[in-house]
């Protein structure tokens, strides 16, 4: 994953660029939308391949994709949020075996750090 960021005219743009370096084709299985914009330039991507993802958002963006891999017995997980209190943009990436999780979970499921709570804060 390669991750750009721009910031122009109080729209915050944060670009990841993913290459499959698995055995086997990832899938788009699930989006989650917070806040902002998410879109993706594949539904497949095969081995070897390069995509983008990207969130958008005017005054920031927060949601989640979960990808199917390994014929839907894997799920790699990628979420992105800009905090709205230090301006920060941040993104988790995770690969589960337990397919059952939504793309709403695993961006809630987040750390405290990632939503841009302030230590000691609510």
């Amino acid at each position: 994953v390669t991750q750009t960021k721009d910031r122009i005219s109080g729209v915050d743009k944060l670009r990841l660029q993913i290459c499959n370096g698995t055995k086997s084709a990832l899938k788009v299985a699930e989006q989650y939308t917070r806040s902002g914009e998410c879109s993706v330039d594949f539904e497949t991507l095969e081995p070897g391949e390069v995509a983008t993802v990207r969130f958008r958002g005017d005054g920031g963006y927060g949601g989640s994709l979960a990808f199917s891999l390994d014929g839907g017995k894997e799920l790699l997980m990628l979420a992105a949020y800009t905090s709205r209190l230090s301006k920060s943009d941040f993104f988790g990436l995770e690969f589960s075996s337990d397919v059952a999780v939504k793309a709403k979970t695993f961006y809630d499921r987040m750390p405290r750090a990632f939503l841009g709570v302030v230590p000691g804060g609510p």
